[in-house]
């Protein structure tokens, strides 16, 4: 994992807000322009929710630990930080298009349709099979999640079998 990966995944769990795991996270990151950026955009923006107390504790022992955090612009830290960020967003996994988004839906409110004493087979569904062979990887992992979140465990089972016999 890369160091803004990790850093993304501090603010995207809120890791932030338990200060001996957020201390742990830290220490797996080298990237001290980076770890000073994310401390003070955790500071200064309302919108974390975090701690100002803690992340300025945080940082206090942070510079006490680094000594070259002496010589560093927190602006430029913080530049830095968030261009980061808006880079690793950009490369990320994307969201399927509204089309794709779309044929799941009406594959899967045809399948609740058809479905027998309110069990649905997905795979048996040449629409769907058809879907998920064409899906990108990236694609697959996001519906497999929605599978996921709508506690369809079977459906992910043969969402993998369908996808890996393409």
């Amino acid at each position: 994992m890369t160091e803004i990966a990790k850093i993304y995944q501090i603010i995207f769990d809120e890791t932030y807000k338990n200060t001996v795991l957020f201390d742990i996270e830290l220490s797996k990151i080298k990237d001290t322009k980076l770890i000073v950026g994310m401390l003070i955009d955790l500071y200064a923006k309302e919108g974390y929710n975090a701690d100002k107390a803690t992340i300025l504790l945080t940082l206090r022992n942070y510079i006490e630990s680094n000594k070259t955090m002496a010589e560093l612009d927190v602006k430029e830290c913080n530049e830095y930080f968030i261009n980061q960020m808006i880079e690793y967003r950009n490369n990320s996994r994307k969201t399927p298009s509204v089309e794709k988004l779309t044929q799941f839906i009406n594959i899967l409110d045809q399948s609740k349709k058809d479905a027998i004493d309110g069990h649905v087979d997905l795979s048996t569904n040449k629409n769907y099979v058809d879907f998920v062979k064409n899906l990108s990887d990236d694609e697959f992992e996001y519906f497999k999640n929605i599978l996921l979140s709508l506690e369809l465990y079977e459906e992910i089972v043969n969402m993998e079998n369908i996808y890996n016999e393409r």
